[in-house]
């Protein structure tokens, strides 16, 4: 997913932690940030229609998500 400038963007998905257990995760190459040097907030904006899209993308990987933790505890 694109953001407001060129080379921002947002991709979501399902990462396993050290722990073993599953969890989504946000790869995100922000617009701007702002804040104290070591603790910058990072900011990345979307329109409407990539807003959609992304709400869209993030239904489908929490779904993914519940299916192979599913699997993971019938395993």
């Amino acid at each position: 997913m694109r953001g407001q400038t060129p080379g921002a963007h947002l991709q979501w998905r399902i990462k396993r932690g050290l722990n073993g257990r599953l969890y989504i995760g946000a790869k995100i190459i922000a617009d701007a940030y702002a804040g104290e040097e070591g603790r910058p907030n990072n900011f990345i904006n979307f329109d409407l229609q990539a807003a959609e899209k992304l709400s869209a993308e993030l239904d489908s990987c929490i779904e993914e998500l519940r299916r192979l933790s599913t699997d993971q505890q019938t395993a």
